[in-house]
């Protein structure tokens, strides 16, 4: 009985860090998604800036880039994030046998 219920509870922490992980890659995906979109929606609005200084949204571009790792401030290609999307369905994909498991092991 006692090996049944920490078989349970090690499955829900293996389905909690797994969602976790899904969360994250899709918070990735979503910041860069945005990011892509903040870029294109400058490169289309024509600047109306002295061409010596630096435009504002370009600084705030890098400095956001540089907390996350990435010191150009450039988003990345959007053919990375179909990868990402793929890893993430695999993940959930993961999940659902667990989840029945633990959904079984709660109604014993």
């Amino acid at each position: 009985r006692t090996e049944k219920a920490a078989a349970i509870r090690a499955k829900r922490e293996k389905l909690r860090r797994l969602e976790e992980e899904q969360a994250r890659v899709a918070q990735e995906a979503k910041n860069r998604l945005s990011q892509q979109q903040e870029k294109k929606k400058r490169e289309t609005i024509p600047e109306q800036i002295d061409q010596h200084s630096s435009p504002p949204s370009k600084i705030s571009s890098a400095a956001k880039g540089s907390q996350n790792g990435d010191p150009s401030g450039l988003s990345p290609d959007p053919s990375t994030l179909i990868p990402q999307l793929s890893e993430t369905r695999k993940l959930l994909r993961s999940t659902a046998p667990i989840l029945a498991e633990v959904g079984s092991g709660l109604g014993a």
